[in-house]
């Protein structure tokens, strides 16, 4: 495993592929475009762990959360970095969230209608690119991951020229990552 890091503070962090999927992308060698002067709109923040690493290769980050709750750690992870904007919000609904500009598009969330709540967000904000994890026993748990994905995939295509997609296991079980651009 390469060990892949983000200073902070004087100290090197590591980047957990097993708690991170964006970490697991980058252990499986996905090329992520993420430019320095590039915002992200980061949907399915959690505690902000990954959106941390993602803070310090970019000009900011927004960063959604639905759950009251876990935000809360994201609001100290945020306070420490002046470039994260955490959002208390629902994924779904983009139209709340305050007016954000972003070239980068990642999304993380744990729920059935996935695909649906990405290509809202990317017509709504329209970034240069696209990232989303399918975590398929979220979308069907009673299929295989592999049919989930391939269905995610179809309805991707309607919508995006898919640029790379990549199995995050061992890393992460049951979780595929798209790259995608518009159409």
């Amino acid at each position: 495993m390469v060990r892949i890091t983000t200073e902070h503070n004087g100290k090197l962090v590591d980047w957990d592929p097993y708690k991170s999927k964006l970490g697991a992308a980058l252990q499986k060698k996905i090329n992520i475009d993420l430019r320095k002067d590039d915002y992200v709109l980061y949907l399915g923040a959690s505690t902000g762990t990954t959106v941390f690493h993602v803070s310090k290769r970019c000009k900011g980050v927004f960063a959604v959360e639905i759950a009251p709750r876990v935000i809360r750690e994201l609001v100290f992870v945020a306070e420490e970095n002046d470039n994260i904007v955490p959002i208390l919000e629902d994924a779904n609904h983009p139209e709340r969230y305050p007016d954000v500009f972003c070239s980068w598009l990642f999304q993380d969330v744990a729920q059935k209608n996935q695909v649906e709540i990405f290509i809202k967000n990317f017509q709504t904000f329209t970034p240069r690119l696209g990232i989303l994890v399918i975590k398929a026993r979220n979308v069907n748990s009673t299929k295989r991951p592999d049919l989930v994905f391939k269905q995610c995939e179809e309805e991707l295509k309607t919508h995006f020229r898919i640029i790379e997609r990549k199995n995050l296991e061992p890393y992460q079980k049951d979780h595929m990552l798209f790259v995608v651009r518009k159409l």
